[in-house]
Parts: structure tokens; C-alpha cells; sequence
């Protein structure tokens, strides 16, 4: 027989050199052409095969067969190539990795970053962990004074937050304190005007103050609506407006209006009744309400000073009253508030003082005597003021507060 009986590579010729009467060569041949046909499963079997499978550069165990499993994940036979080509599917569409802190959460669209000295790693099961680099290195923490050294234990209380800033260091700091659904407000109604004086013996007296609500404790829904308004400061001859909010109310001061001097706000406002006279403290009304103290009284003559304005407890400046001139009686002075004084009553015939624009709800002076009429001065405008744990506010004309959440 003509062909080698050791090539496999290659497929023997049919018939070809074969006696086939000669016993020997027939049975050659025909062992030669089984060989030939199954020997990609004998080299199965006996693990001669030629893929040689590794991981990671090391060779694994050879089998007869090699199989690949998982989603997206396709093997198949390359004629061109003559390889086998196996497809896996890149990443990118896996499962959201959610970090919280209790309010935040991180999608897989987002991006962390972890500081010079913290180490983010993966857990797997779409779970991470975010750990100091170095957990020996020494927490320092100073107040001037104080240093924690990494076998302490620093411990954060509610309504601190602690912040690594990147740089090898912590940031302590005050957190937003949450809205507790209460708010105290301090109210003031607006300040009288001071009257215009109608004769040299008839001087105009001095405005009352706005009646005070000192931090009243109001209950609040978080994030709902409340009206407001400022009292404005009553203009000559003409009360103090009410500071209003919600349903609470402070009360404007008054102007004289044929009284000796103008009445303070609210129940608790003080009376001036004597000629000449200081105006009275008012008086407290019920917890936190207290009335607005009196302007100072006019003269009744010619020949007599206004008296001063009233002042509030506490605070014992207030309005001068006016002085008398060239037989014309002087004007009662403006009473005073927490905020500062009123305004100074006119000395004989001269027109009494506006009320300081600070001096919030307090009196305007009175004019002074003088035949065909000194103007009184103008009260200040009222305040309200509404502060809770963690905030405050200051609101000015009219309008609607909305709640802190």
C-alpha cells in the first residue's frame, strides 16, 4: 500500500495501492479510514483536543467538551477564522447601586466620589462600603485645644453633622434642626398720631403706643399659608393700624381725639387724665398681651408745658413733652415702646415730632398750641416677628407667610 499508515492528518485515497486480495493491506486500509473518521471524538475523549482552556494564564482540566452558560453570553464556530468565537455582552445595564445616607439615594446614573482617604468598595449583590484608607491614621479633631486620638471614639449627637471635606480632614457643623409645627411670634400694633393742637390754649396731646404680644407660642402646620398684616404708624390725628397674624391680633395705639392724650392698644392701654401729665404705663392683659402705655397729656393753658409720653416697664425714655412759648401751650409727647421712644410733643406752636421709624408702634408728639392749628406728629409702624427652632423672620406690610416643612 501506497500511503503511509502513521499520517491521520489526512484522509487515505480510496483504493488507491490496495491489494485487495492481499488480506493485510485490506485490513490496513480499512483501520486506517476508521481512525481517520473519528478521531476529533477519540481526541474528545481523551482529552487531546485543540483548545487548551485557561484562567487567568493557568491551565484548567481538559474536558471533551467545553460549554459556556449565562445570559447574553453565545459561543459559536468561526469557518473563516477557524476559531471559535465566544461573545459576552458588555456591562452598563446592571442594577442600580443605591447608597442612603436617610434621605438620599444614589442611583447607577449618578456619580460617587470618595475623598483621598476613604475607600469605596464592592460587596457585590449590588451592595458597597465606604471605609478610611487608613483606619490607624489618627482623627484629629481640634477646637484650639482638644485633640481625639484614634482609640477614641467621637460621637455625633443629633443635629450635628460631621463631613469629610476631602483633604485629610472632618467638618463638624450645626445640621437644619426640622420644623417642630410651632412658631412664637412678638407683635406690635402700630403707634397713634399725635393731635393737632386748634387754639394757643388747646395744644395737642401725644399718640398712644400699639398694644405688645411678647413671643406668643402659635401652633403651625408645616408648609401651610397664614395671612398677615403690619399695623402702619397712624399719621396726625389718626390711630395706630392692628398688626395681625392669622387669627391673632395686636391692637393699634390712639390718637387724643378730644382726650387729653391718646390711649395705648389693646384692653390693658393706659388713660392719661391730668393736664400737663405723663403718660401711664400700661398694664399687662393675660400672658403674653400687654396693653400700650399712654401719650403724654397736653397743657390746658397757655402758660403749661406738655407732659412726656408714657413709657413701657422696663424702659423709661420716652417722647419729651413740649414747652410753653409766648403764651401758647406746649404738646403732649409720643409714648415710648420696647423698640425706643415717641415723638416729642411741639414746644408752643410748633408742630409735634414723628415717632423714630425704629421706635416700632410708638406715639407721635402732639402740636404745639397755637391759634389755627400745629400738626401733630405721626406714630410708628408695628412689627411682627416670627422665629422657631432652627429660623426666623421679620414681616413687613401685608401679605401670607408660608410655613417652614
Amino acid at each position: 500500500m501506497s500511503q503511509n499508515q502513521d499520517n491521520f492528518d489526512s484522509p487515505p485515497k480510496l483504493w488507491e495501492g490496495i491489494d485487495l486480495d492481499n488480506k493485510h493491506d485490506r485490513y490496513s486500509w480499512l483501520l486506517n479510514r476508521w481512525f481517520w473518521k473519528t478521531k476529533d471524538k477519540l481526541n474528545k475523549i481523551a482529552g487531546l483536543g485543540p483548545h487548551v482552556i485557561q484562567d487567568e494564564g493557568v491551565n484548567l482540566t481538559q474536558r471533551g467538551f467545553l460549554n459556556f452558560v449565562g445570559a447574553g453570553v453565545t459561543a459559536s464556530d468561526n469557518s473563516v477564522t477557524g476559531a471559535t468565537d465566544v461573545t459576552i455582552p458588555g456591562g452598563g445595564s446592571g442594577t442600580a447601586l443605591t447608597v442612603t445616607d436617610g434621605m438620599v439615594t444614589v442611583t447607577d446614573t449618578d456619580t460617587i466620589t470618595v475623598g483621598d482617604n476613604l475607600i469605596l468598595t464592592d460587596l457585590g449583590s449590588n451592595n458597597a462600603k465606604i471605609e478610611a484608607a487608613d483606619p490607624t491614621a489618627a482623627l484629629i479633631v481640634t477646637d484650639g485645644s482638644t485633640t481625639v486620638d484614634p482609640t477614641s471614639t467621637l460621637r455625633i449627637g443629633d443635629g450635628i453633622d460631621l463631613v469629610d471635606n476631602g483633604s485629610g480632614e472632618a467638618e463638624i457643623s450645626v445640621a437644619a434642626i426640622p420644623f417642630g409645627g410651632y412658631v412664637h411670634v412678638v407683635m406690635l400694633g402700630g403707634g397713634g398720631g399725635g393731635l393737632t393742637s386748634t387754639a394757643a390754649g388747646t395744644p395737642g396731646g401725644g399718640g398712644g403706643a400699639g398694644e405688645l404680644v411678647m413671643g406668643m407660642p402659635i401652633p403651625i402646620t408645616p408648609g401651610g399659608s397664614y395671612s398677615y398684616s403690619v399695623g402702619a404708624g397712624g399719621p396726625t390725628d389718626t390711630n395706630g393700624g392692628d398688626t395681625t397674624f392669622g387669627v391673632f391680633k395686636a391692637l393699634g395705639g390712639k390718637t387724643p381725639a378730644g382726650a387729653l392724650s391718646g390711649v395705648g392698644g389693646g384692653p390693658g392701654g393706659a388713660v392719661g387724665s391730668v393736664s400737663g401729665g405723663v403718660g401711664t404705663i400700661g398694664t399687662l392683659e393675660s400672658i403674653p398681651y400687654y396693653g400700650g402705655s399712654s401719650g403724654g397729656a397736653r397743657a390746658t393753658g397757655t402758660t403749661t408745658n406738655g407732659g412726656a409720653g408714657g413709657p413701657t416697664g422696663g424702659y423709661l425714655t420716652t417722647g419729651a413733652g413740649g414747652t410753653n412759648a409766648s403764651s401758647q401751650g406746649g404738646g403732649g409727647g409720643g409714648c415710648g415702646t420696647i423698640y425706643g421712644t415717641g415723638g416729642a410733643g411741639g414746644n408752643g406752636g410748633a408742630t409735634g415730632s414723628n415717632a423714630p421709624s425704629t421706635s416700632y408702634g410708638a406715639g407721635g408728639g402732639g402740636g404745639g398750641g397755637k391759634t389755627g392749628g400745629a400738626a401733630g406728629g405721626a406714630g410708628a409702624n408695628g412689627t411682627l416677628f416670627v422665629y422657631w427652632p432652627g429660623g426666623s423672620i421679620v414681616l413687613t406690610g401685608s401679605g401670607t407667610w408660608v410655613a417652614p416643612t
